[in-house]
């Protein structure tokens, strides 16, 4: 043990995978006063990120329970009403 590569294991057989996810929406999709509106859903639905949300993973298409890692970052997209929004997430195992 005192030679050689460091010995490692696995501390988990499951743990949760990060994930950022990127979307384009509408000034509409975006509103907090829109009762399906993404601000709605992040303040309200999942408590600012304290709870989690079921969701179709992008990358596979097969229902996921994930949380929020973080606050959303929202940044304008050209010239018009559309807004670029990321946010980091994590599936959970």
């Amino acid at each position: 043990m005192d030679a050689g590569p460091a010995k490692v294991r696995r501390r988990f057989t499951s743990g949760p995978i990060p994930l950022t996810v990127s979307l384009i929406m509408t000034s509409t999709q975006l509103n907090a006063a829109t009762p399906n509106g993404f601000d709605a859903f992040y303040v309200t639905d999942c408590a600012r990120g304290a709870t989690e949300f079921t969701w179709t993973n992008p990358r596979t298409a097969g229902g996921v329970t994930m949380r929020f890692v973080g606050v959303p970052k929202y940044e304008p997209v050209g010239s018009s009403a559309n807004w670029r929004v990321t946010f980091d997430v994590e599936i959970l195992p």
